[in-house]
């Protein structure tokens, strides 16, 4: 008798357990579908970034950045009109250099560091992105803080991910290098 208990047990534990591993044996993550990456969101605000300048979309590219860098930045308007004609080519493709750096805390602040090399019909760009993903404390701090652009053959360290200056400025930066960094 202990021993049919056992093997009913047992099956009922299989049949419990098998729809919720099933998902995995056949490479479905749900509890990944409900939770982003940071390299997802990094990359979400990379794809509005480029379908912004694509379609000259000055009002949903200014939408992307935080309240802050929009109040610190020298004048986000003419850089975003500058960025316009700087990006030359329609977009085929970009390399995100295998995911972001991110900086986070226990009291839900969170910052994405990511860098992409961007390919076009007409040449290639490099871009260094600091966003602000999360702060509980400070709606205002939500969004791109300083994005940086350079045209691939004016960046001496094509072997190396894109930061910029390394100085985080606010706004739009143009052709800024600092020092060589993995």
């Amino acid at each position: 008798m202990a021993k049919k208990n056992m093997l009913i047990a047992i099956l009922i534990i299989s049949i419990i357990t098998l729809p919720l591993s099933a998902c995995s044996l056949w490479g479905i993550n749900i509890p990944g579908r409900f939770i982003e990456s940071d390299e997802d969101v990094a990359n979400a605000k990379m794809d509005k970034v480029l379908a912004a300048i694509k379609n000259k979309d000055k009002d949903s590219l200014k939408l992307l950045f935080s309240k802050k860098a929009v109040a610190e930045s020298k004048n986000l308007e003419a850089s975003v009109a500058k960025l316009f004609e700087f990006f030359k080519g329609k977009y085929i493709s970009y390399n995100d250099w295998g995911g972001p750096g991110v900086e986070d805390t226990s009291s839900g602040w969170k910052r994405i560091d990511s860098t992409y090399d961007v390919k076009t019909s007409k040449g290639k760009y490099r871009f260094a992105i600091r966003t602000m993903a999360n702060d509980p404390g400070n709606e205002d701090n939500i969004g791109i803080y300083s994005l940086y652009i350079i045209k691939m053959e004016d960046d001496p360290y094509k072997d190396y991910a894109y930061w910029g200056d390394g100085e985080w400025t606010p706004g739009i930066n143009f052709n800024k290098q600092g020092p060589k960094r993995d």
